[in-house]
């Protein structure tokens, strides 16, 4: 590939690699636990809405949607911190927590109904051309995105497991740009997942 059609690629999809930059520094401040992630989420969001809606990869487009709403939710929660144990005591950054079984039953349970009316609203309706991987990944992804706004440490582990499917889905509509950077997310969702054990092994 020539220096010219390089440019010419760069032109003609800004918005991907202007999703990918956001996305990368957007992973990087979530394995510091950064709240700055939040806002970098914002706007990988914003990009990767119109990348998703001209692959008509119209699931992601609309998780990208809630990407973008839960990133506003999450800023909020995480902002907010640690109750004060006294009055002049100052509030302390939002701990990193394990997933009880009560929600995780209840995530996998709201998981597992969403996937069915997902995947046929997807198939029959908006016509995707990959609605099975469209459906895994737009459910799951919602689920780990709550659990990462609720700052629980479990949402590597479903991170990990989508990204590679997302991956793999990306290359197949020939969203290159978009399928190394989910690539590099599964990677570094396990040293997310890596780093905040340790954070909890230390706040212990």
């Amino acid at each position: 590939m020539t220096y010219a059609a390089i440019l010419d690629w760069l032109g003609n999809n800004w918005e991907e690699v202007a999703g990918v930059v956001t996305g990368l520094a957007y992973l990087f401040f979530a394995v510091r636990q950064s709240i700055l992630l939040w806002a970098l989420g914002i706007l990988s969001a914003v990009f990767f809405i119109v990348v998703f809606f001209r692959a008509e990869v119209y699931g992601n487009m609309v998780l990208q949607t809630y990407y973008l709403v839960m990133s506003i939710y999450g800023w909020i929660h995480w902002a907010k911190g640690t109750k004060r144990t006294s009055e002049h005591s100052p509030k302390g950054p939002l701990p990193v927590t394990r997933l009880s079984l009560r929600p995780g039953a209840i995530a996998l349970l709201v998981s597992l109904l969403a996937f069915l009316p997902v995947y046929f609203l997807l198939r029959d309706i908006v016509h995707s051309p990959v609605p099975f991987l469209d459906a895994v990944t737009s459910v799951l992804s919602m689920t780990a995105t709550w659990m990462l706004a609720r700052k629980i440490i479990e949402n590597w582990l479903v991170w990990i497991a989508v990204d590679a499917v997302s991956s793999f889905m990306y290359y197949s509509r020939e969203l290159y740009f978009t399928a190394f950077l989910y690539a590099v997310y599964a990677t570094v969702a396990i040293l997310g997942f890596l780093a905040w054990k340790k954070t909890m092994q230390v706040a212990s």
